[in-house]
């Protein structure tokens, strides 16, 4: 190729992939703060100050239930202050006995607690992200290191929510009924885990808009990539004008993951889910 040639596409090519570098660490980017955002990690992780909001934000996800919805009982339930964060969030080895809340450094702990409890005589005992009573609920779970999972704990609790949801009528009355069924314990209850999950749900509502703030400059870029591709090899004397012309537009390269991220996070932001649950909003007012 003579030298001329060489220094009008190489600059080009230089810029394309630098172009491309940039649009591959920003689709990273973009996919790690999607991960954040919604906590759509594959298990809870090791770490118990994340462990319940994990567990909620995935079973929420499985189950059709309201995005942050069991976050917010969660944290009403087994809400724990982090000093350095300075601000509560669910703790898996809490304990409620006796009218009194324990929270428990290790799983093995709460275990050893519970035993103690039972060995005492006392059978009235709430445990876990979900504070799931096992007076109440003798067959929820196969062991007490079962009750003490995040994952099983926060399942089971799903699963009674949508049924006094079902039997209820709305998502407002289950989660009254989730805590007692006597008006005059549920109404402070059902008011203050509305209020968690207001913020909870605005919390969400703004790493969604970042996540389709990053998807629109990601989809930018991508555009400009396609204005700097390097420039087509020299064509030999011998092809044909009309070959060349017919040459495809490249497909578009923008990678899947960006828009579908946002897309996973939007389908969370409706109420609406198969089954007899009457689709209304989470009213606290709603008797």
């Amino acid at each position: 190729m003579p030298s001329a040639e060489k220094f009008d596409i190489c600059p080009r090519f230089r810029q394309f992939k630098r172009s491309a570098a940039l649009l591959i660490g920003l689709v990273l980017a973009f996919g790690g703060r999607a991960a954040i955002a919604d906590d759509a990690d594959p298990g809870v992780g090791d770490n118990p100050w994340t462990m319940c909001a994990r567990a909620t934000n995935r079973i929420e996800r499985q189950e059709g239930i309201p995005r942050q919805l069991l976050r917010a009982i969660s944290k009403m339930e087994s809400g724990r202050w982090h000093s350095g964060k300075q601000l509560v969030m669910a703790w898996p080895w809490t304990i409620m006995a006796e009218g009194q809340g324990r929270y428990l450094p290790t799983k093995e702990a709460a275990v050893a607690e519970v035993e103690a409890l039972r060995q005492r005589g006392v059978r009235n005992i709430d445990v876990g992200c979900m504070q799931v009573n096992l007076y109440y609920h003798p067959d929820a779970f196969a062991s007490l290191d079962d009750a003490f999972d995040p994952l099983t704990n926060v399942t089971y609790a799903a699963s009674y929510l949508k049924t006094l949801a079902t039997q209820t009528g709305s998502w407002a009355k289950g989660v009254a009924y989730y805590h007692s069924e006597d008006p005059q314990r549920y109404l402070a209850y059902r008011t203050k885990v509305r209020q968690i999950w207001t913020e909870e749900r605005e919390k969400y509502l703004a790493a969604l808009d970042q996540l389709r703030a990053e998807e629109a400059s990601a989809l930018t870029l991508a555009s400009l990539i396609h204005l700097d591709e390097p420039l087509p090899a020299p064509a030999s004397p011998d092809a044909a004008p009309a070959q060349a012309a017919a040459e495809p537009r490249p497909a578009d390269n923008t990678p899947p993951t960006v828009t579908a991220a946002a897309d996973e996070l939007a389908a969370g932001l409706s109420f609406e889910r198969a089954g007899p649950v009457r689709v209304v909003p989470f009213n606290v007012a709603a008797e």
